[in-house]
């Protein structure tokens, strides 16, 4: 395995903060898509199904590595 999917759901409170869950790390993409599936039937993730994300990341990769900028 040289890959995972990395499933995320995101929405927006009313004051204009973003909320993100992490769902999960899968082994490949129609895992990814039937945990989708499956939550957008759930509490709270129904009134938001727009919000899911699936991505593809390669194993042992880093990311992020520039650092940041704290404000």
């Amino acid at each position: 395995m040289t890959h995972v999917y990395i499933v995320q759901h995101t929405y927006e409170f009313p004051a204009g903060v973003d909320n993100t869950k992490f769902i999960g790390v899968y082994s490949t993409e129609l895992a990814a898509q039937r945990a989708v599936t499956q939550l957008k039937s759930v509490d709270g993730f129904r009134a938001y199904p727009e919000g899911f994300c699936i991505d593809r990341y390669e194993i042992d990769k880093t990311f992020w590595s520039d650092g940041f900028v704290r404000i």
